[in-house]
């Protein structure tokens, strides 16, 4: 890699070295308020409540029951849809690590509220037979599976915060590479030119081109050179 190529990615990592110092603040709150005490993460819990709400509103032309699970659906939707566009969009994996946690507390949020459903003690912005979930499930006779359902939700938001943390960690090893790459696109590491000279085939480069077949990696890109065809003489003559 050229010395300029190897300063430039050194500047971004320390330029966004507060960037991810911010995005690990954020994927620690949601394990210590979401995970460990089961509760909401101060601010972020209003957040979540606005946008629980606004679920409710975007969906009530749809089915009862889609209406309903669109609260919590609504919840975790918002901070997958960031995601993606930080992560593919704005190639910032730092903000697709905090909004992937965001995810995984909306999640944890959720299970607390199924598991209330049979019981109905959680304080409710509307009286007792608004509970979401006492309402879907109850229509169902499904209340009894509340636990069950609540534990399952709890345990793909648990998943959900580990990929958070497994994003963070990629990023803070690769994240200049990754924000060197085209918007709207996905890192490949051999799609970058490693050293001056480099030569690559051009279906290899050329958008929609095939993947790099096995061992392709293990050639030394700076030893290829393209070579003059050999001079083999006057072709064969061709009479008047």
């Amino acid at each position: 890699m050229l010395a300029a190529d190897r300063r430039g990615m050194e500047n971004i990592r320390t330029a966004r070295r507060p960037t991810y110092a911010l995005a690990a603040f954020v994927v620690l709150c949601v394990l210590w308020w979401s995970f460990l005490r089961g509760v909401r993460v101060p601010i972020l819990g209003f957040v979540d409540l606005a946008v629980h709400e606004a679920g409710h509103v975007f969906f009530f032309w749809a089915p009862t029951d889609v209406m309903l699970a669109m609260g919590n659906g609504f919840q975790t939707l918002v901070p997958l849809v960031f995601t993606v566009a930080f992560v593919v969009r704005h190639r910032d994996l730092a903000g697709g690590a905090a909004t992937l946690a965001w995810a995984a507390s909306s999640l944890q949020d959720a299970s607390v509220y199924i598991a209330d459903a049979p019981v109905r003690l959680l304080p409710l912005l509307g009286p007792e037979t608004s509970h979401d979930w006492w309402q879907l499930l109850g229509r169902h006779g499904w209340l009894g599976a509340a636990d069950e359902l609540s534990r399952v939700v709890w345990l793909i938001g648990l998943l959900t915060w580990l990929l958070a943390v497994a994003v963070l960690v990629v990023g803070v090893r690769w994240d200049a590479e990754w924000m060197d790459g085209a918007a709207g696109t996905i890192y490949r590491p051999w799609d970058r030119i490693l050293e001056s000279g480099d030569v690559r085939p051009q279906a290899l480069s050329a958008p929609g081109g095939p993947s790099v077949p096995p061992g392709w990696d293990d050639v030394p890109w700076g030893s290829i050179l393209v070579q003059p065809p050999a001079d083999d003489g006057p072709g064969p003559q061709h009479g008047a």
